[in-house]
């Protein structure tokens, strides 16, 4: 299975665990990242799509076989990493009274307007690879929400993708308290929101848990 990780900074997190892998050598994995910093922060939205290619084109970071270019076509598998808001967050933004209606409809938005729903959209238009999504790491310093509109949150995420044929792969439920944000052990010492070395690890498996697992089934 030839494996593309697209995303912006935890995208190479996840490429940092992947070098650490016994069987690394083994495995077709490629990795492509831009910065959220990079090009006056526009991150992965400064990454131009070429429709004659049928690629992603220029990544500033890259790891595979094909240069900086994303080939959709090369590819079986994407897993689209880290340019997408975590479900507790979300939850904060919408912490407030509001029909189950309305609160489905916002996280849609929300979704939307990540960057990552732009690289889904240009896949789809060409290809039937099957696509994983992670989102961003919740945080471990923040205003906590309850921990019910944090699942229900991110149960409303998971529904949104798997209209677009995308499964989402949660966060490894280790890492994290019972109010949804991340144990500061798996974050980085003074960074609020990317993994450690061993919580990178714990996501990487969290990712070959779901490449292993039969495909998920289109929901509408």
């Amino acid at each position: 299975m030839t494996v593309c990780v697209i995303g912006n900074s935890h995208a190479g997190s996840l490429l940092k665990a992947f070098n650490t892998l016994p069987d690394a050598r083994q495995l077709d994995w490629a990795f492509y990242s831009a910065a959220d910093s990079y090009r006056d922060n526009a991150g992965l939205n400064a990454i131009a799509y070429d429709a004659k290619q049928g690629a992603f084109v220029d990544f500033p970071y890259h790891r595979g076989n094909h240069g900086p270019n994303a080939v959709i076509g090369n590819h079986d598998c994407f897993v689209l990493v880290g340019a997408h808001p975590a479900p507790v967050r979300m939850a904060r933004w919408l912490n407030q009274e509001m029909s189950d209606r309305f609160r489905a409809a916002a996280v849609a938005e929300i979704c939307r307007y990540a960057p990552l729903d732009r690289f889904v959209r240009l896949i789809r238009q060409s290809s039937p690879a099957r696509i994983l999504l992670m989102t961003r790491p919740a945080p471990s310093r923040d205003q906590p929400v309850p921990g019910a509109d944090a699942a229900i949150t991110e149960e409303l995420i998971a529904e949104y993708w798997a209209t677009r044929d995308v499964e989402l792969v949660r966060q490894p439920a280790v890492t994290m308290t019972r109010d949804g944000m991340t144990r500061p052990a798996f974050h980085k010492p003074n960074d609020n929101q990317h993994y450690s070395p061993e919580g990178a690890m714990l996501a990487l498996q969290a990712v070959r848990v779901a490449l292993d697992a039969p495909r998920a089934v289109r929901t509408s």
